[in-house]
């Protein structure tokens, strides 16, 4: 058996999150960006609240293919896609920056 896909990091040290607690936090989250949505118009805001529910609804996917027998995608394992090189070559550091002072 796998050890769990997610976990709580603390001081260096990694604690396993259950799945089902995973899910249950998923789950309050979708409710709870689905009511500040009904209650907002800022345009900004909005997009925020979308795409924090949007990663939330993936997570409970993930963890719903999990439970079927799906195996753990790479995605699932460690939250982010690695940003490849070529793009992360682009980015200045912020001191040079032609808008630094």
């Amino acid at each position: 058996m796998a050890g769990p896909a997610f976990a709580v990091h603390t001081d260096l040290q990694i604690y396993p999150v259950p799945k089902n607690v995973k899910k249950f936090i998923c789950e309050q989250n979708v409710a709870n960006f689905e009511r500040l949505l009904a209650e907002t118009s800022d345009a900004s805001l909005r997009r925020t609240l979308e795409g924090l529910l949007a990663s939330n609804r993936r997570e409970l996917a993930l963890l719903a293919a999990e439970t079927e027998g799906a195996e753990p995608s790479r995605l699932s394992r460690f939250g982010r896609p690695r940003i490849p090189r070529a793009v992360a070559g682009g980015f200045r550091p912020f001191a040079a920056s032609l808008h630094a002072a």
